[in-house]
């Protein structure tokens, strides 16, 4: 069975919701979109195209809304979209194709958020992925699935593949569309909840930190927050840290970081802990290679930058022990990380 239930959470998206609904026309089975109190016309959209609305409030937990509207999906494949996203024309068939591979249990699609300025920020996430109760959300904020689908994959012996063809377009990152919604000061609300309630967790003080590093005021506390879940990787199985889609990054925001306060030694140091406990991302191979070269070790920076342009056309990340390769939900593309 390859039906797919398409599971949507939204607040006043009247302008964008039409448009990632009609990107599926065709595709998905049902809709399930979960409304936490629009004033908008968004439910009545919403229900004109089909779909089941749930009214839900928010309760400053992205994760409990999205499981709501999975809770609610009968469909046995998951698709998750936001209103601000919308799915190229040409994806429709490499999904409906991918959906009949034996053994997967979950797909990294390619998105291309827009930034606005003609920069983009390219990367994968799982959004479409077996329905079963046992796969749901978690944390409050950066939601994430994929701890979850792992340990599906343990348990059946399945594996995440790598939809490269299936591209996802994203405008929620556009700078006039953050302010309009006050997302940080959401974001940070919600951030600083998530470490106090997860505190042992090296996801929540990585996104803490990956958050506060954007305000060049505040670089000493993303500093904290970024060794804090270092050192917390540090302590964990090594298989089980090396699953983690972003054990590597912390690693590379903390040597870009150090370098750019003028510590290039510690920089270099967290760049080569890094490579040396994780599959390397290619932000943690452009931070090797810049550092490396500032060292006088330009045949050990050569190997990292050859490496990266390797890695140049192709949607890379980490792999686990059961997944395909893949690319970590925030890795951006080679050179993302840049001294800036």
């Amino acid at each position: 069975m390859t039906g797919i239930s398409l599971c949507a959470i939204t607040r006043d998206e009247e302008e964008r919701l039409p448009r990632m609904l009609d990107s599926v026309r065709g595709l998905v089975s049902e809709i399930v979109v979960v409304d936490t109190g629009s004033l908008d016309g968004t439910a009545e959209i919403a229900r004109r195209r089909g779909a089941r609305v749930i009214h839900h409030p928010f309760r400053d937990d992205f994760s409990e809304v999205r499981n709501v509207a999975l809770a609610a999906a009968k469909q046995p494949w998951i698709l998750v979209l936001d209103a601000d996203e919308q799915l190229d024309a040409a994806a429709g068939p490499v999904i409906r194709r991918a959906l009949r591979e034996r053994g997967r249990a979950g797909f990294h699609l390619h998105f291309i958020n827009d930034l606005g300025g003609g920069r983009q920020h390219v990367h994968a996430l799982v959004r479409l992925f077996r329905n079963d109760r046992s796969i749901r959300f978690r944390y409050l904020i950066h939601e994430q699935i994929l701890p979850d689908l792992l340990d599906y994959c343990r348990r059946r012996g399945a594996t995440i593949g790598l939809l490269e063809q299936a591209v996802v377009r994203h405008d929620g990152y556009l700078p006039e569309r953050a302010r309009e919604r006050g997302k940080d000061e959401r974001n940070e609300r919600l951030l600083r909840r998530q470490v106090e309630r997860l505190p042992d967790q090296p996801y929540s003080w990585y996104k803490f930190g990956d958050f506060l590093r954007r305000f060049a005021e505040r670089r000493a506390e993303a500093a904290a927050a970024l060794e804090r879940a270092a050192a917390l990787l540090r302590a964990m199985d090594a298989r089980a840290a090396q699953e983690l889609s972003f054990s590597a990054e912390v690693f590379a925001l903390l040597a870009v970081d150090s370098d750019r306060a003028g510590d290039p030694e510690r920089a270099l140091r967290f760049a080569c802990e890094g490579r040396e406990r994780f599959p390397a991302t290619p932000n943690l191979l452009y931070a090797s290679g810049h550092l490396l070269a500032k060292f006088g070790r330009h045949r050990e920076a050569f190997a990292a930058y050859a490496r990266l342009r390797a890695l140049r056309d192709r949607l890379m990340a980490v792999c686990s022990a059961w997944a395909a390769p893949w690319s970590t939900s925030d890795t951006c593309a080679p050179g993302a990380a840049a001294w800036s």
